[in-house]
């Protein structure tokens, strides 16, 4: 268990550095948004496979993530 705890924190913080990136990086708004709401959608996957979002609450998580998106993309374009 510790070691899937790991592997999961390890994605977290990958994409967590993905995301910090994105305002720099090449690419349309379009691109950055769809880059932004996949790696926003690997945490919640990782947060899901250790237990802290449960698989019930996976679809309201979906739903808020897709209103979240276009806001937090608006930020990096500042």
């Amino acid at each position: 268990m510790d070691e899937l705890y790991r592997i999961n924190i390890e994605a977290i913080l990958a994409q967590a550095n993905l995301i910090a990136q994105l305002k720099d990086s090449e690419g349309t708004d379009n691109e950055k948004t769809i880059a932004l709401r996949e790696s926003m959608r690997g945490i919640l996957g990782a947060l899901q496979s250790i237990g802290v979002i449960p698989e019930a609450q996976a679809v309201e998580e979906d739903i808020a993530l897709d209103r979240l998106t276009p806001i937090m993309a608006e930020v990096l374009r500042q």
